[in-house]
């Protein structure tokens, strides 16, 4: 049994590994609410799952984009200095999405162009991201410890993300059988 779960070594080892490891899951799980609660909000308004579809896609472009410009700007200039800029913009976007949220009739154009950019944003720090990871691992050759325990971050959310999906899907279609009978 052992085996078959993560080696968690180096989050009992090196107290930085610790705290950046929890940094990124916090992110990580801000990130999965958000998308949900984007999607969500589109489909409140306009009640229409095709806009949730529409919504997404734009964000696509967007995120390319972004991923390749960050790569870029991360050869050029200094990485650290680019992911707090990222962060901060983040930061900004997801205040910006929340002031929305909490209107009474939220606007709708905030909903689809606030995303798209956070999408963009979130994806430019990626490719420099993963630099603290590869310079925390001790001499012992813990490299694949903490690979394998980065990896189980960034996979674990899947199975959740797929029941909520499912959960989501039925609710709505439950919600639409029961406002026309």
């Amino acid at each position: 049994m052992p085996r078959l779960l993560v080696d968690v070594t180096p989050l009992r080892t090196s107290r930085n590994f610790r705290l950046l490891f929890l940094g990124q899951l916090v992110s990580l799980l801000g990130s999965n609410l958000t998308i949900v609660a984007v999607a969500y909000q589109v489909y409140q308004e306009t009640h229409s799952s095709l806009w949730v579809g529409v919504v997404s896609f734009i964000q696509l472009p967007l995120l390319i984009i972004g991923s390749l410009w960050g790569g870029a700007l991360g050869d050029r200039f200094d990485r650290r200095t680019l992911l707090i800029i990222a962060s901060f913009v983040l930061g900004l976007l997801s205040c910006a999405l929340g002031a929305n949220a909490s209107l009474h009739h939220a606007n709708f154009a905030v909903l689809v162009i606030v995303p798209a950019l956070a999408a963009g944003f979130a994806d430019s720090r990626g490719p420099f991201e993963r630099q603290p990871f590869r310079r925390w691992s001790d001499p012992k050759n813990s490299s694949p410890l903490i690979r394998s325990t980065r990896s189980s971050l960034t996979s674990a959310p899947l199975p959740v993300r797929a029941r909520r999906a499912c959960c989501w899907r039925r609710s709505a279609s439950r919600g639409a059988t029961s406002s026309t009978a």
